[in-house]
């Protein structure tokens, strides 16, 4: 910002990533998934990917069945539904993954206004100190996660027990279908300590080309951040 020019930094750092920049572009395979500020990468991805590498998030596999004015409407295999933001999806018979952040799920009576609810059973409880995994099994699925702040957590409730839970629509994403998630969410392992310094290098120059083309702004900080295995 003093100098006033657009530096690129490459990391393998998201936590780096998210603070130091102004953008952050995500390569997979050695392609842009997105670029875009931290905020939009956690909170708008714009697929599985993308979804997956930047923090975590639930995954619901779905088939569409009516799309209008940007959201739609998936059933779910185990039974019942879901609305959400259409987001890779344009009709209805198309398969997607519904993701949706631990952090926005409500548990209990906090859910009953919220348009996505269901009943799932407690299956575990993981005490992080300032909150608390829970999971659950919802529609089928053993390995749905919420992420609970201690004070708001009933401490009532046991293993076993059936509870409530919901999302807002606008927080559920619905992306291209993922052939298998990891554990049910989509989480997908940084490898980058495996990428030699000659495709880093051909990377960057990809980076900056782009930003050469028109993409840069003045004094911005974009940081590069990779996951899978990047092929250059």
């Amino acid at each position: 910002e003093t100098l006033g020019v657009t530096v690129v930094y490459v990391t393998h750092d998201q936590s780096e990533a998210r603070t130091m920049s102004d953008r952050v572009a995500v390569f997979d395979k050695g392609e842009i998934q997105q670029i875009d500020t931290a905020k939009a990468l956690y909170e708008a991805p714009v697929n599985s990917f993308v979804a997956g590498f930047i923090g975590e998030s639930n995954a619901l596999s779905g088939k569409v069945d009516s799309v209008a004015d940007g959201f739609c409407r998936a059933s779910l295999p185990g039974g019942g539904s879901v609305s959400a933001r259409a987001v890779c999806v344009e009709r209805a018979g198309q398969p997607t993954t519904l993701s949706i952040r631990p952090e926005r799920v409500m548990l209990g009576a906090r859910s009953a206004d919220c348009a996505n609810r269901f009943d799932a059973t407690i299956a575990e409880f993981i005490y992080l100190g300032d909150h608390v995994r829970v999971r659950l099994e919802v529609c089928g699925k053993g390995d749905f996660f919420v992420k609970q702040p201690i004070a708001e957590l009933d401490p009532a409730l046991a293993v076993g027990d059936v509870v409530p839970l919901g999302w807002e629509v606008e927080h559920a994403r619905a992306l291209d279908p993922i052939a298998k998630p990891i554990d049910g969410l989509l989480h997908q392992p940084c490898t980058v300590e495996r990428i030699i310094m000659r495709k880093q290098l051909k990377l960057t120059a990809l980076a900056l080309g782009l930003f050469a083309a028109g993409q840069a702004m003045a004094a911005d900080l974009t940081v590069i951040s990779f996951g899978g295995a990047n092929k250059a």
